[in-house]
């Protein structure tokens, strides 16, 4: 996988300028299926790194963990992701981190975080890094 995106929207939204993601990296999934093949469990693996680039500033950004999603039969899932995302500037060090879990509950296009544990990533540090 290796991707661009000019404009984040959610970061550039945040911080109010432009913020450009280049995400490369892989990720593999395991599936498993009941017996007329609907999927009932994934696996996803992810190895992923970035770089977010504004006002002549980088910030590299590491991804590792798996996600686990579990399909319900009533066409819901629940999401358990666990893992490592660090944010650091070359050469000056860590911006912001998220470790830990979290376990999300979808129904069609509704999302509600059930459980969380571990720190959080404060997007405030990242939008103070390009100052």
């Amino acid at each position: 996988m290796d991707f661009t995106i000019p404009a984040h929207p959610f970061y550039s939204g945040v911080c109010g300028f432009d913020i450009e993601l280049h995400v490369w990296g892989s990720f593999n999934i395991v599936t498993w299926t009941d017996g007329s093949g609907a999927v009932t469990k994934e696996i996803r693996n992810f190895r992923f790194q970035s770089t977010s680039t504004a006002k002549g500033t980088s910030i590299r950004g590491r991804s590792i963990g798996p996600e686990i999603r579990t399909n319900d039969a009533d066409g819901t899932s629940e999401v358990r992701i666990m893992g490592v995302v660090n944010r650091h500037v070359p050469g000056e060090g860590m911006v912001t981190m998220k470790a830990g879990y979290d376990l999300v509950f979808i129904d069609g296009d509704v999302e509600v975080l059930l459980d969380s544990a571990g720190p959080r990533e404060d997007v405030a540090l990242i939008c103070s890094a390009f100052a």
